[in-house]
């Protein structure tokens, strides 16, 4: 995932060109670091039954 994305705005005639970059090698880094989606919809799952036995 070596991929860096470039997106342009134009936000009139007299404004000048704006262009903002976004770097996304250390995706796989922190994605390491957060739980799944499974793990996650676990999580929600116990919370709604603490949720409705309280």
């Amino acid at each position: 995932m070596d991929e860096t994305a470039v997106h342009l705005s134009f936000q009139g005639i007299t404004t000048p060109m704006g262009v903002a970059t976004y770097d996304n090698a250390r995706a796989k880094e922190i994605a390491a670091h957060l739980p799944t989606a499974e793990e996650l919809q676990a999580q929600i799952s116990i919370a709604e039954k603490e949720y409705k036995r309280g």
